[in-house]
């Protein structure tokens, strides 16, 4: 007669450990390996518009727009 074998589950606090051990990896590769996002790309995006017109004096052109 052949013995059987039945799975033990694991117990909720050691799933629980385990998928929380599982996630604070995943968090730390992902901030390791954190590529800019959308609204990053964004402020660059602003900061240099802006900045090349103040450098170029565009800005005092701009300025009127403004005051109403």
């Amino acid at each position: 007669m052949a013995e059987e074998t039945f799975m033990v589950r694991k117990s909720v606090d050691l799933r629980n450990a385990e998928q929380k051990e599982r996630q604070r990896l995943l968090r730390e590769r992902q901030k390791a390996e954190r590529r800019p996002g959308c609204d990053d790309v964004a402020r660059v995006a602003l900061h240099w518009l802006i900045s090349k017109a103040v450098n170029t004096g565009a800005c005092i052109r701009i300025r009127p727009m403004y005051d109403g």
